[in-house]
This record gives structure tokens, C-alpha cells and sequence, in this order.
């Protein structure tokens, strides 16, 4: 997940990276539960930031994905804040947009939803400029086990 905020007008986008600072936590408890949040990077994915994070033994190595198996059992938050400049409220839209969500995703801002998404292979961009203020401001993105998204949708 590459993320950016672009405050726009038609002639003049005004962008902020936020691949920087993110941190990951685990959504409720599983045999092999991680006390978090961790520190996490972004773009990358969960395997390589509980790896990084020396949570987890090499997937690729030995029988350890079999072993790893919970993790694509289990819902995890990306979270971070952001400074967001007065005049970007000035703007017409705030965007945020997202270079692939794998795959099953909701993206709140300061609480208050911001979106959703089913799909890695696009881009996802949301106008979050009712839901941000001038100064400090949270998003998090709340991934859902794809696994049990099927299970239920099997139903």
C-alpha cells in the first residue's frame, strides 16, 4: 500500500506522502497474538513487517509458512497521524488515496469512515476533506482477513 494525501484544485494539487510512520496492531486475539502496535512500513505487508519486527521466523524457510498460516486468519490496523496544513482545507477535495489495499479494507479518518475496498490491482482514493482538520489528524486502515471474507461469503 503506497498511501498519499493531495490536497486539489484542478490546476494546482498540493500532495504529502504518508509512507512514513505507520505502525501495525493485531484485531483481537489468536493463539500466536501480538502485543502491539509495532512499527511498520509502508509500502509492504504484514509478513514483512512482523518479520522485521523479529515477531515471526522466516516464511521461507522450513515448514514456517504452514506455521504462519494465522496470519492470513487475522484482521490487522495500519495507523498513523498527519499534519494537514490550513491552507489545504482551502482546497476543493482533500484526497487520499491508496496504491493497492490487499485486498479487503475499510480507512477511517480522526474515527469517521472514509471508504472501503475489495480490490489490490487499483488505485483507491477517497475525499476525506469533510473528515480532516487544520493540525493533526489520524487515519487508520483496517484490513480483514480475506480468508474469512470468503468463508463468509461462501455462506
Amino acid at each position: 500500500m503506497a498511501v498519499t494525501l493531495a490536497a486539489c484544485q484542478p490546476s494546482h494539487p498540493e500532495k504529502q506522502s504518508l509512507e512514513d510512520g505507520w505502525t501495525v496492531e493485531q484485531l483481537g486475539g489468536s493463539e500466536a497474538a501480538i502485543a502491539g502496535p509495532v512499527t511498520a512500513s509502508v509500502p509492504g505487508s504484514i509478513h514483512l513487517d512482523l518479520l522485521g519486527n523479529g515477531l515471526i521466523d522466516d516464511p521461507f524457510f522450513g515448514t514456517n509458512e504452514y506455521d504462519l498460516q494465522w496470519i492470513g486468519e487475522t484482521d490487522w490496523i495500519y495507523a498513523r497521524t498527519f499534519i494537514l496544513p490550513e491552507e489545504a482545507l482551502e482546497k476543493d477535495r482533500v484526497l487520499l488515496r491508496f496504491h493497492g489495499l490487499d485486498t479487503v479494507a475499510d480507512v477511517t479518518v480522526n474515527g469517521k469512515r472514509a471508504g472501503s475496498a475489495d480490490n489490490m490491482f487499483r488505485t483507491w482514493e477517497f475525499d476525506v476533506k469533510g473528515l480532516v482538520k487544520a493540525g493533526e489528524n489520524h487515519v487508520e486502515v483496517h484490513f480483514r482477513s480475506a480468508v474469512k471474507r470468503i468463508q463468509e461469503l461462501a455462506k
